[in-house]
């Protein structure tokens, strides 16, 4: 089934079985890694392909963890601390030949990877995602990055304002994919650097990961990929949103709020799927998300769900 939908051959009725299978088997299948990854397992072509590995089951098993020939076929690893330490583990495991992804990178660990080659498995990255770091050396080094020729995908964590330094590096004018996750939506920023240094980058995608409203942490993910138009702009805006939790409020101000903090002018194109989440938004922010919307002057097509209207 995987074969298929990855040729294009995919139906609702098949990708519905592969999630039955993968609820129920799931675990099974990922064998040796499935106490590490309990979380975020992804299989691609009948395989496991990406993993979130929970930081201290990873430090409990050390070396051994990453002997397991299971890591065979996975291309991605996410952590949420990828200390210096881990990441030697990780480029020196027998098995991970065909590791291309690794998020999660924090303190001195993007520096020491980025400094210089560290072997063929570290040439072979084509994506990484790390913590802001604030120190002007480590800075230096991760501006000119090379030893990590063959990134092309960058993911940043943290405020806009402490990793806005990358913008305009020898670093930044390679990449083809910027993926920053924050706290506070960083969508109008990271589209205005963009524009003021396009570089190669074809695709944004930022991610609001935890919305923090009136001291209480409110679960849910905005998730908005904008991408290259007709126009050559990046005016093709889909969003989503996945509830994390029960308690998400303020789902259609932060969709207005991200909406808002864009130029007239920058939007041919919205796509926003449904969410279950969407039946939570109030009148007044159903008016909100309308002013904001209403303010696009080019917008050729737009796709929202009923929820939404």
């Amino acid at each position: 089934m995987q074969l298929a939908r990855a040729g294009g051959r995919g139906t609702p009725a098949m990708l519905r079985r592969e999630t039955a299978l993968l609820r129920d088997h799931g675990e099974a299948w990922a064998g040796a890694l499935a106490a590490v990854a309990a979380e975020g397992r992804v299989f691609e072509r009948g395989f496991l392909d990406s993993v979130i590995v929970v930081d201290v089951h990873a430090r409990a098993a050390g070396t051994a963890l990453f002997a397991e020939p299971a890591w065979a076929t996975v291309r991605a690893i996410s952590m949420q601390q990828l200390s210096e330490q881990m990441l030697g583990l990780v480029l020196a495991a027998p098995h991970l030949a065909n590791l291309r992804e690794l998020q999660g990178l924090v303190g001195p660990a993007m520096p020491w990877l980025a400094a210089e080659v560290r072997g063929e498995r570290a040439a072979k990255l084509e994506a990484v995602s790390f913590y802001g770091t604030n120190a002007p050396a480590e800075r230096a080094i991760v501006s000119e990055a090379p030893g990590l020729p063959g990134v092309r995908r960058l993911g940043l964590d943290g405020r806009p304002s402490g990793v806005q330094w990358l913008v305009g590096t020898p670093l930044w004018r390679r990449i083809t994919t910027l993926r920053a996750t924050h706290i506070d939506n960083g969508l109008g920023f990271w589209w205005k650097r963009i524009r003021e240094q396009p570089g190669q980058i074809e695709t944004l995608i930022v991610e609001d990961r935890v919305h923090v409203r009136y001291g209480v942490n409110l679960p849910g993910l905005w998730r908005f990929e904008l991408s290259r138009g007709s126009d050559g702009e990046l005016s093709r805006l889909h969003a989503s949103f996945r509830a994390v939790g029960l308690r998400c409020r303020t789902i259609g101000q932060d969709l207005a709020n991200a909406l808002l903090s864009l130029d007239a002018r920058a939007l041919t194109e919205i796509v926003i799927p449904t969410s279950r989440a969407f039946g939570r938004i109030t009148a007044g922010e159903h008016a909100y998300i309308e002013r904001a919307m209403g303010r696009f002057t080019r917008l050729s097509r737009v796709e929202l769900p009923e929820a939404l209207r």
